[in-house]
């Protein structure tokens, strides 16, 4: 028999992977300037690697990035909107639109991680 992972844990766990590879590329980046900096975002790859195997211990700390992600784009949406950045280049609406975007799917991502924490992420085809 055959196990299939559902298709919201396949989205979730690729998106923390893809979040935590840009955090990555970011601190590199700014290292090749010689700015160096510790971001903690790089530690959605083994979150997200560890919800797309089934890992339950995962769940949980998906949830606690989600919440994380949710609160900081919650942050730049208000800081956005009160007015309180400093340019007007397209990479701050740029900013702004993906926080938007992650601060709309966060509360999705959190009750498909609950459906999933009693579940687990592997079941059976019905």
């Amino acid at each position: 028999m055959e196990m299939h992972r559902p298709l919201h844990i396949t989205l979730i766990g690729t998106t923390l992977i893809f979040l935590g590879l840009y955090a990555g590329l970011a601190m590199i980046l700014e290292a090749m300037q010689h700015r160096y900096f510790l971001n903690l975002a790089v530690l959605m790859i083994p979150n997200g690697i560890g919800l797309l195997r089934g890992r339950p211990h995962s769940v949980f700390w998906a949830r606690v990035s989600i919440a994380l992600l949710g609160l900081c784009s919650a942050g730049i949406v208000l800081r956005f909107l009160a007015g309180a950045h400093h340019a007007s280049a397209p990479a701050v609406y740029a900013q702004f639109l993906a926080a938007f975007f992650l601060l709309i799917l966060s509360p999705f991502a959190w009750r498909s991680l609950r459906d999933a924490r009693g579940a687990g992420p592997l079941r059976t085809p019905e």
